[in-house]
């Protein structure tokens, strides 16, 4: 039996982290190195072809010297990925603010993401919008200059666009990479003094500032992309939910996970309210919006429409709860995996990523040597329509590895 539409879905309270049980179904294919062999004899209406498509709809170029040997070598040449540029954190050079070495390539991430795609029919261009980091969101002029910059990348090839509207956080430490709060500092929204060595996080924890998200020009722009223009944004709406930092939004501060999740959670009833069926799937929340842990939200943004990404391990390695969620949305999940395009370990990484999706389900297999060292992935079982006690669509794989992210990019009816 399907998941009843009236009764909870998602079963998110319970991680990865806690512990899985280890199942004994089989899935009804084999699946060998990376790729997917699905005889008819042993598939219910096999659900990919030998080889079939993959569409990853989140990776990076982190440098100015990316390939694309690792596309090409992935998946038996049969991997398509949007690379997706990074140049909206160019805006700490419009600010002054000097960039570590390491993050210079921000600075002509359009054309490298660019030059990428220009070299393989496997690398489709998202790009960065010049007005992120050039132009102050306070400008009454902010939408149109924004939407004047989409066509001219789109006339140069870019497929869809990037943003990190809820980039408060950042792994490596860099104040650089809080870009909500670079944000709000070229908007004028906030006061930091001279010389404060942390200026973003010092003006995105003021009352004053604001969720981009929230704000009506931010939304009249996502309109023009994903409604007017028809074409996929990926928006890094909200960051870890343990992070350290806090955030102003609507005169109050908090902690930024709450602040830029319940800004996310706004945005969709907007969205849900104002955008077509069609244009609210080209929204992609990024990271699965960092909601795992938190059903409530996760589902009134599913509930409206939008579409999820599976950058977030945790979920996409869960076994039977990302099978939950498969079957619950399975047209609103598509494949990400945050990878660096052109790494030698990219084979070896989907291998990890195609177990976590099609393996067996609520069985864990290890793969060393990938791209985030040795990933433990618990499969979902896909491929088995009745796993975890669980129904999903005999298509639930070919949706989530390639037609959803086909469809957002206008490559089927």
């Amino acid at each position: 039996m399907r998941w009843p539409r009236d009764a909870p879905r998602l079963r998110f309270s319970v991680l990865m982290s806690s512990g899985v049980s280890l199942g004994v179904t089989r899935t009804r294919c084999a699946i060998v190195g990376a790729l997917l062999i699905a005889g008819a004899s042993s598939c219910r209406g096999p659900v990919l072809e030998p080889g079939g498509p993959v569409i990853d709809l989140h990776t990076h170029c982190m440098s100015d010297t990316c390939t694309v040997d690792g596309v090409e070598a992935s998946l038996g040449g049969q991997l398509t990925v949007a690379a997706l540029s990074l140049e909206h954190y160019a805006i700490a050079s419009t600010l002054g603010d000097p960039l570590p070495d390491e993050l210079r390539f921000v600075l002509d991430s359009n054309a490298v993401h660019a030059s990428l795609a220009a070299r393989s029919d496997q690398v489709l261009f998202f790009a960065s919008l010049d007005c992120l980091h050039e132009v102050p969101a306070s400008d009454p002029g902010w939408t149109a200059r924004c939407l004047a910059d989409a066509d001219a990348w789109l006339e140069a090839g870019a497929k869809g666009f990037k943003d990190h509207a809820g980039k408060s956080w950042d792994g490596s430490g860099e104040d650089v990479a809080l870009w909500v709060g670079a944000y709000n500092r070229l908007a004028g929204w906030c006061d930091v003094d001279a010389g404060d060595p942390t200026p973003n996080r010092a003006c995105q924890a003021q009352a004053t500032a604001r969720m981009p998200l929230d704000e009506p020009a931010w939304r009249e722009l996502v309109r023009g992309l994903v409604e007017t223009r028809a074409v996929p944004l990926v928006t890094h709406a909200v960051d870890w939910r343990e992070a350290d930092t806090r955030c102003g939004r609507s005169g109050s501060v908090g902690p930024c996970f709450t602040q830029a999740a319940d800004a996310l959670v706004d945005f969709a009833t907007w969205a849900e309210r104002e955008l077509s069926v069609e244009a609210r799937r080209r929204i992609v929340v990024a990271h699965l919006g960092f909601l795992d842990k938190d059903e409530a939200r996760l589902t009134a943004v599913l509930e409206a429409g939008l579409t999820v990404d599976l950058t977030q391990t945790a979920l996409a390695s869960s076994g039977c709860l990302l099978r939950d969620l498969v079957a619950a949305y399975p047209e609103q999940v598509v494949l990400g995996t945050d990878v660096e395009v052109g790494a030698a370990c990219m084979p070896r990484h989907y291998e990890a990523w195609l177990w976590g999706l099609l393996g067996d389900a609520d069985r864990r297999e290890r793969y060393p040597d990938t791209c985030r060292g040795t990933m433990e992935p618990v499969g979902a079982g896909l491929l088995d329509e009745l796993a975890c006690d669980v129904e999903v669509r005999d298509d639930a794989a070919r949706l989530v590895l390639y037609d959803n992210a086909a469809r957002l990019l206008g490559w089927q009816p």
